[in-house]
């Protein structure tokens, strides 16, 4: 849904990416939180969270949340990556 966002779209698809960007981010936080190899994870989920909060929205232009979206999307990708090949070499 991130690199989705890029696109010109309507203003209800932001709210909704807003708040499940955010309940992503704090389950990542909450998942990597006590695993070991992952816990700086938890730093960037939470800004992560702090950006895309739908309590106090910050409001930046299209120009600004095209980068934040795609930086955003590789780190949920990356720590996925990272937490799934950890689980391989655990089990």
């Amino acid at each position: 849904m991130l690199v989705i966002a890029v696109a010109p779209l309507p203003y209800s698809y932001f709210m909704i990416l807003r708040l499940l960007v955010f309940a992503a981010a704090v389950y990542a936080i909450y998942h990597n939180h006590n695993r070991s190899g992952v816990r700086n994870w938890v730093f960037v989920f939470l800004a992560i969270a702090v950006v895309f909060n739908p309590i106090v929205p910050i409001h930046l232009t299209k120009f600004i949340w095209i980068p934040i979206d795609l930086v955003s999307a590789a780190c949920f990708v990356a720590n996925f990556r990272m937490v799934f090949s950890n689980r391989e070499l655990i089990s």
